[in-house]
């Protein structure tokens, strides 16, 4: 048998993260208002604005902290009060490590992870998230130990770049064309098309079908749907599964 390996997204992939991060920016909105309360009208458009971004891109990462606070730089009692991206970064892990009971994974992942190494599949997880944040919602859900390899976005170069995938090979001694990309976004898909054997799309999160289509992109329901072993052998016949 050949040796298999699957990189994971996690935020619309493996979780839906959409309402946490609604909610924290409203946390943050709160604290931001109170140190600069003559800007709140501002700053409510501001992470509004960023709000967007996330909804369209699904990216919660350094970028956007560095984004979020240039921005906000612009009020200086902000600045003054020691607000920066690490601060902001900060703020939503702490946001995040309070409201752990809020995340909500897809289906059942353990079950799925398990059943695919029994198969002997080896297991990567490939996030535009922290390490902090990202450990600390493995570690809550009880999926760590289920991953062979984590990359994070504040570890590797952003998706679509091959730099994760590439190193998920080099951990797991694992081949690029031996290698399945699953996520729900365009550059979770790209990036499996582009340096692996394939990329698989999922409605849970990001993208529509419409938006898999256009690319010609084979696309699930969710990461349960995938016919894991009877799509890994199809992709060599660069056959398209819609669902």
């Amino acid at each position: 048998m050949e040796n298999r390996g699957i990189l994971f997204d996690k935020d619309g992939t493996c979780i839906r993260f959409d309402t946490l991060w609604q909610a924290g920016l409203q946390a943050c909105f709160e604290t931001l208002s109170m140190l600069a309360p003559h800007h709140s009208a501002e700053i409510k458009k501001i992470l509004a604005i960023q709000e967007q971004r996330f909804l369209q891109k699904h990216l919660l990462d350094e970028v956007l902290y560095q984004e979020l606070y240039q921005e906000l730089a612009q009020f200086e009692e902000l600045v003054e009060q020691g607000i920066s991206s690490r601060w902001l970064e900060q703020f939503f892990y702490d946001y995040l490590r309070k409201n752990l009971k809020k995340i909500e994974p897809i289906g059942d992942l353990k079950q799925l992870f398990l059943e695919l190494k029994r198969k002997n599949y080896k297991i990567g997880l490939a996030t535009s998230d922290t390490l902090p944040a990202t450990m600390l919602i493995m570690e809550y859900l009880g999926l760590t130990e289920m991953f062979d390899f984590i990359a994070t976005g504040d570890r590797y170069l952003p998706k679509p770049d091959a730099d994760m995938l590439q190193a998920f090979c080099q951990s797991c001694q694992l081949k690029a064309t031996e290698v399945i990309m699953v996520g729900d976004s365009l550059v979770d898909v790209f990036m499996g098309t582009c340096h692996g054997k394939a990329g698989i799309g999922v409605l849970t999160g990001n993208c529509q079908s419409t938006d898999f289509e256009k690319f010609e992109v084979a696309y699930f329901r969710d990461i349960h749907e995938i016919p894991y072993q009877e799509l890994w052998g199809n992709t060599k016949k660069k056959k398209i599964y819609y669902v």
